[in-house]
């Protein structure tokens, strides 16, 4: 039969829909678990544990006790003030939950609901406020409240849902007591008992028993419920500035800060220490590390927002930065941090005072007021987010943000990268693999990493004498990463790691204690033998060292080929010397006359030995084959030192406690790890200064004073020389042993005059030689280009001085001396920057005539003026900073409204990458007006020109 219109359709009184829809006013009336922090007698304190409830129940008392809050919140922060006498104050909340009865009674004192008739509605004030649905005192928007209520349900909602609900008033003003009782959830009501009443300090009572049916509740409250109840009992003590009881005791918690210490009594004393903050009378925070997961606990107007909202958005976002940005600073080349790294960290405990607030549902756990109305008024101090970066949090995400790298370069190098001593190694170009490799007989297979491509081809000659089974080959493309303090980003796009990785099966994250895992059983470095060589050994016993430490301590496992720096050959005999200082042992034992018997050949590289060498080399090959050896843990702790960034006050200590004469001994065929670093790497440190670090005399680093002195012996006065021409002469004249482009470009870079550049360029720029557009980047190849000395150049540097000055030698020939003795000090003037091993130099350009002034007022013994940093032609300010420096500041000047002209950019910011920088954030057109050679930018309708100091005169 077809349903009825009258029954399909029908109409509910607010009540019936209220119990019919409960939903939508007090959350869900059916049991749920889920993880909650509720009270637990047993360790006196605030765990958060599963636990299933019904959320109405819940609600329906969170009503009651946030209504008794509300007068202690009307009373001291909201603007309208009632007119009850001082003697009214709030000072006392009582709960109690009576589990043998089933009821719940809530009492405050504090100014009490008038016992008085509303004449509009003809019945008793609290008759209206608690027995009739949508009346309320806060619909009045246009006062500012720091209430709970809001909508006009409030305890109606409790009083629906019980079945016996009373209230009980005193109102001292009126010297009366109202007292009324509904029952059968709110749908019958005794009549109002009013009668005489001398108490003199107002109180409200309420009493209720819920309906545990309509709740789909058993009919005791479980432990799950009460422990849920005492808990909020407990909030409203940490949150509010007066006494609170529960079941007759009172609650000892004096302070927002004591109620935080009842969520970590179980921790007993362990706990991770939390920062507190009162912002103002409004806003109390305090914030703790979190165990994996961002975690809060936040009251608004002592309603418990357990899921958070805007004003925990509004802490916590700028912490978050504030953290974020102090951590990728200080780890800009580790992993990058995203925002929930760092929230994920983070325990939150927020208590405010907020006007007006709105809730995403009548349950309130989520607060949705736009808080943009408080930006100026609310923030954390600049000392509390400096106690927050100094706490164990930002230690804790520290290491947090380590280990995540280390996994996640672990998953990387395993995906794709990882290979079973069995694999067969396909797709790595240049990998010679050894026949044996990956087979039963790994252990017996030798990887040789060679120091480039024309080494791998002199090892494979030699191989032609011992056989391919038990010998791979494989180049390495210049210096291996130094892996101790590369980002996860650099070990992930690094191929030349990952393909050894590969070839030898090891796995980063795995602690491989026996190389009998693996592809090969041992790896052998051949590199020349010179100090750059030297170098890329240590960094591959580094990259051993830092991922599989345990490989290192067994013998046998690192080796490295050395082959002769010089031989000696008579007409029946060849002597080969593996280091320079057994040569010069041996040099100075014989007398001139034996010595002129004997031809030297001085062996730079590898590639100086011929096939032939090479295949005498392996037939000899265990005379030519030296053995790395783990004995304590001083080895590994001096490979830490010489490779750790953060050790350089250690390297710079080594580096000075070095003796000359120092080398490490060839002959003895087990080197320990330590000796490699104190006695041969140490050799490469000291000359990675002298090449990187200008001195102080001349101003010049090697390759500088090898180019001025190549120009002095080419009689470069008149006459130019194209600039790749004089970088080869420069080459051969000064034994200069990289690569020819390297030279060329230091000769561009001394001819240089544009601003930030020289002040005085020694050699002459013939040619396009680089402007400041570009900071010199956009010089033409050295092949069209010429150069010669500059006239100022033979001034300052003194044709007279030549025959006294101390020479350098190399390879038996005299070149370019140790240093020049300019007139004045060329490193003042033209300024200098360089990083060494454990030291780093910057020295601005001073001008010229200051520095004369200053030598004169020395020799005459007069006082020095101090000297501020001076570069030709720039028109901008040097301004001194707080760190005993200078700062150079461009020119800016507005010339219209919104038109701003940049005459001048501080030294050494380029013309083109500003450009680009401003282009980044443009929101308009960008146009060249390339008669003035000048850009007109548009950034947010103010036009910016920028006016190219290429063409001003006098630069």
């Amino acid at each position: 039969m077809e349903e009825s219109i009258e029954k399909r359709y029908t109409k509910l009184t607010q009540l019936e829909h209220v119990l019919t829809r409960p939903d939508s006013y007090i959350g869900s009336v059916n049991q749920e678990s889920l993880s909650s922090w509720v009270w637990d007698d047993t360790v006196r304190g605030i765990v958060n544990k599963t636990i299933t409830y019904v959320p109405g129940m819940f609600k329906i008392f969170d009503e009651i006790i946030v209504n008794a809050a509300d007068v202690y919140a009307r009373e001291k922060f909201d603007k309208v003030k009632t007119t009850k006498s001082r003697i009214n104050r709030i000072t006392k909340i009582s709960v109690t939950i009576n589990t043998e009865k089933n009821y719940i009674e809530v009492y405050n004192n504090g100014a009490a609901i008038p016992v008085e008739i509303h004449q509009d509605y003809s019945i008793y004030v609290p008759e209206l406020i608690f027995g009739q649905l949508l009346t309320s005192d806060n619909y009045n928007d246009s006062q500012d409240r720091y209430t709970g209520g809001r909508n006009g349900y409030g305890a109606k909602l409790a009083n629906i849902f019980s079945t016996m609900f009373e209230v009980t008033i005193v109102d001292s003003k009126r010297k009366s007591k109202f007292y009324c009782k509904w029952r059968n959830n709110m749908t019958k009501k005794d009549d109002s008992i009013i009668t005489p009443c001398l108490e003199p300090t107002d109180s409200v009572t309420v009493k209720f028993h819920p309906d545990f049916k309509k709740l789909n509740m058993p009919e005791k409250f479980n432990g799950d419920i009460l422990s849920l109840l005492k808990k909020r009992v407990y909030d409203l003590a940490g949150t509010l500035d007066l006494d609170v009881y529960l079941n007759g005791s009172k609650i000892n918690i004096n302070s927002f800060n004591e109620y935080v210490e009842l969520y970590f009594q179980k921790y007993s004393g362990s706990k991770n220490k939390s920062i507190y903050e009162r912002i103002n009378p409004y806003w109390e925070v305090e914030i703790t590390l979190s165990e994996g997961q961002f975690q809060q606990v936040s009251f608004v107007n002592n309603i418990s927002t357990s899921k958070g909202g805007t004003h925990v958005n509004f802490i916590l976002e700028p912490l978050i930065q504030s953290l974020l940005n102090k951590i990728n600073s200080k780890n800009k080349k580790g992993l990058k941090l995203k925002s929930h790294h760092i929230k994920n960290h983070i325990f939150l405990f927020l208590n405010c005072r907020i006007v007006n607030p709105t809730f995403d549902s009548q349950t309130k756990e989520y607060m949705t007021l736009n808080m943009s109305y408080l930006s100026g008024s609310v923030f954390l101090s600049e000392k509390y987010i400096l106690s927050v970066l100094k706490s164990s949090i930002l230690e804790t995400i520290k290491l947090w943000a380590i280990t995540k790298e280390q996994v996640e370069l672990k998953k990387l190098m395993k995906t794709g990268n990882r290979t079973s001593r069995k694999d067969t190694i396909l797709g790595i170009p240049k990998l010679d693999d050894a026949n044996d490799a990956g087979s039963k007989l790994s252990a017996e297979c030798t990887l040789i990493l060679t120091e480039g491509d024309s080494a791998k081809t002199s090892c494979i000659a030699g191989l032609s004498v011992v056989g391919r089974d038990k010998y791979g080959v494989f180049p390495l493309r210049g210096k291996l990463l130094n892996v101790r303090d590369a980002s996860f980003k650099q070990l992930a796009e690094n191929k030349e790691i990952q393909n050894i990785l590969k070839i030898m099966g090891l796995e980063i994250g795995s602690s491989i204690t026996n190389p009998s895992s693996l592809r090969y059983g041992s790896i052998m470095i051949m590199t020349d033998q010179d100090h750059d060589g030297s170098h890329i050994k240590g960094l591959i016993i580094n990259l051993l060292q830092h991922f599989w430490p345990n490989l290192l301590k067994y013998n046998g496992f690192l080796k490295e080929f050395v082959t002769p720096i010089i031989k000696v050959t008579t007409r029946n005999n060849t002597i080969s010397f593996f280091t320079l200082q057994q040569f010069e042992d041996w040099r100075v034992s014989l007398t001139p006359e034996v010595l002129a018997r004997y031809k030297f050949k001085y062996y730079k590289g590898l590639g100086t030995s011929t096939t032939k060498e090479f295949q005498d080399y392996f037939s000899k090959i265990q005379d030519h084959q030296l053995e790395f050896v783990y004995e304590d843990p001083e080895d590994f702790e001096s490979i830490d030192m010489a490779f750790n960034s953060k050790r350089a006050e250690d390297r710079r200590k080594w580096i000075q406690s070095f003796e000359e004469g120092t080398f490490l001994n060839h002959e003895i065929k087990r080197i320990r790890y330590k000796d490699f670093i104190n006695k041969e790497l140490v050799l490469f440190s000291r000359y990675d200064l002298e090449r990187s670090i200008p001195n102080v005399i001349d101003g010049l680093k090697p390759a500088q004073r090898k180019v001025l002195f190549g120009a002095f012996k080419k009689n470069l006065t008149r006459n130019e020389m194209k600039v790749a021409q004089f970088a080869s002469y420069v080459a051969e004249v000064s034994s200069y042993h990289h690569g020819e482009d390297s030279i060329a470009q230091t000769i561009v870079n001394m001819a240089q005059q544009f601003v930030g550049s020289n002040n005085l360029n020694l050699l002459e720029p013939c040619g396009q030689f680089g402007s400041r557009k570009e900071g010199g980047k956009d010089s033409s190849a050295t092949r069209y280009i010429y150069t010669k000395l500059t006239e100022v150049c033979t001034y300052l540097f003194r044709s007279e001085d030549f025959p006294i000055l101390e020479y350098c030698v190399d390879e038996g020939v005299s070149i370019e001396p140790k240093f020049y003795v300019p007139v004045i000090p060329n490193i003042l003037v033209n300024g200098s920057e360089g990083i060494g091993t454990g030291w780093s130099s910057t020295i601005p350009n001073f001008n010229p005539k200051d520095i004369i002034a200053n030598i004169n007022a020395f020799l005459d013994e007069k006082p020095l003026k101090e000297m501020v940093p001076w570069y030709r032609g720039f028109i901008g300010r040097m301004e001194r900073n707080d760190k005993s420096g200078f700062d150079s500041v461009g020119l800016i000047a507005e010339t219209d409204e919104n038109v701003f002209h940049i005459s001048e950019l501080p030294v050494k910011v380029w013309t083109q990458p500003y450009k680009e920088f401003i282009e980044d954030m443009l929101t308009a057109n960008v146009t060249q007006a390339k008669a003035f050679d000048s850009y007109i930018l548009c950034l947010n309708n103010k036009k910016f020109i920028i006016i190219s100091p290429n063409n001003r005169n006098g630069l």
